[in-house]
């Protein structure tokens, strides 16, 4: 088989600086900016924004002069220990063990992509790194049933759109972001469904100090799901729906959803005006998936469903401890050995 000359001449001649635009000489800080830049069409703008973020705010001041030529294990490893000890930019120490892992990802991914172009480049070993352990357990947070009793009260003594959310999330688990982003059209009065087919979030471009709201499809595949929920939800529901208007967002009742911020804000004075204690919104997930854990008619495969999970084995091990006063009530049935 004969090659074709011109194609033969065309490969003779090809610019190898083109074609590997890594190089040993090349600083850290060039290799963040030019693979963030490649990997922008290629993942949402919140993963986008939050590895620049990581880049400029970690790796690109403590790494970023190093040479790709010059840079050893020994380096990732010092810079590990330096975000454990002391890596906060408000100088309160180090970074928890997730945190740590959060910024290492970007840095790893540029690095594999800079030798993936270049087999020239060395190629490094994460799996010989070593991670600190996290000194203290990352607890699940939620309200105790007397405490959640006092919330859905105050709701129902001050319903508008905003409570009504409240209500919606700690029914049902939602993430801040999806119930920003539901629509009339999502929610079906008749089949008592839920549809999480978007989300509502504000991203922060850290080079240019700005922010913008992004309304966009959920972070996986198994966020998006339809979830049903209770007659007596659906009631207080019907009250706010506009059934003239499909398109328009529950929260706002018009046509821009309301932002997570806004609705962080509304609900830090909710709980002022009530008495009722401080609390991250996100708690209040966490809320629906511990008492749903505490009934026995919920599995966990259906939980994890509903939470829009990966699996359930991640369900199970956020919310599969239990709380002290609930073990205190199940050890009380050992009386009857004694």
């Amino acid at each position: 088989m004969q090659t074709n000359p011109e194609k033969q001449s065309r490969i003779r001649h090809v610019n190898l600086d083109a074609v590997r635009p890594y190089s040993a000489n090349m600083s850290i800080e060039a290799l963040m900016d030019k693979w963030l830049e490649y990997k922008k069409s290629f993942v949402k703008d919140s993963t986008y924004a939050n590895w620049v973020l990581m880049s400029e705010n970690h790796i690109k001041p403590i790494l970023g002069e190093i040479r790709l030529g010059e840079l050893v294990e020994g380096d990732l490893q010092d810079f590990i220990v330096y975000l454990h000890q002391s890596g906060r930019l408000d100088g309160n120490g180090g970074f928890a063990l997730r945190s740590i892992r959060d910024i290492m990802t970007p840095l790893k991914m540029a690095l594999e992509h800079a030798y993936k172009y270049n087999r020239s480049l060395q190629r490094f070993d994460f799996d010989i790194l070593e991670y600190p352990k996290d000194r203290k357990e990352d607890k699940v947070r939620a309200l105790t049933d007397e405490q959640q009793r006092r919330f859905i009260q105050s709701i129902y003594l001050e319903l508008d759109r905003h409570t009504v959310a409240y209500l919606i999330v700690i029914v049902t688990g939602l993430r801040i972001g999806e119930i920003c982003g539901l629509q009339m059209q999502d929610i079906s009065l008749i089949q008592q469904t839920i549809s999480i087919n978007k989300t509502v979030y504000r991203v922060y471009d850290a080079k240019n100090h700005t922010t913008k709201v992004v309304i966009d499809t959920p972070k996986t595949s198994s966020s998006v799901r339809l979830i049903p929920f209770p007659e007596m939800l659906g009631r207080v529901i019907e009250r706010f729906y506009d059934k003239k208007h499909p398109e328009y967002y529950f929260i706002s009742g018009g046509k821009k959803p309301t932002e997570p911020r806004t609705l962080r804000q509304h609900f830090e004075r909710f709980l002022k005006r009530n008495g009722l204690p401080h609390m991250k919104f996100h708690e209040l997930r966490h809320t629906f998936a511990t008492r749903a854990m505490e009934d026995p008619k919920f599995d966990v495969k259906t939980l994890s469903a509903i939470l829009g999970h990966k699996n359930p084995a991640f369900t199970l091990n956020v919310y599969g401890r239990t709380n002290l006063e609930r073990e205190t009530e199940c050890m009380k049935s050992m009386n009857k050995w004694l």
